[in-house]
């Protein structure tokens, strides 16, 4: 069992994702933005095994939180999510899919992120 923080602004999309993520026997703390996140995961730094976040939101958007997250946990996988063509950072822990969602494709993500997940100390 793992907890992954899910960031997006639209509360049927966190709800969605976090119905699968359950499903695949994950806890989730559920956030609205990039803000939001930060303050979760400096709660949960150490247990948290992965963010999933979208792109385009108000506050903080996905790139902004990317780039703190990676400031203070480099190794923590991510997943960011947009459905427009933004030009998204990438590195070795980090994957992009693409919106609306497809089911395949989220879980095997979601897979291949815990697979390279490992506690924070």
């Amino acid at each position: 069992m793992s907890l992954i923080i899910v960031v997006d602004d639209d509360q049927e999309i966190r709800n969605a994702i976090s119905r699968i993520l359950k499903r695949m026997g994950n806890l989730t703390v559920l956030c609205e933005n990039g803000e939001e996140a930060l303050r979760s995961l400096e709660v949960w730094k150490d247990t948290a095994a992965l963010i999933i976040s979208d792109v385009n939101m108000p506050v903080m958007d996905g790139k902004q939180l990317f780039a703190r997250v990676r400031a203070t946990c480099p190794d923590l996988p991510f997943i960011l999510m947009t459905g427009g063509s933004d030009k998204l950072p990438s590195d070795d822990r980090t994957q992009h899919l693409a919106k609306p969602l497809n089911f395949d494709a989220f879980t095997k993500a979601v897979d291949a992120a815990l697979q390279m997940s490992s506690p924070r100390s």
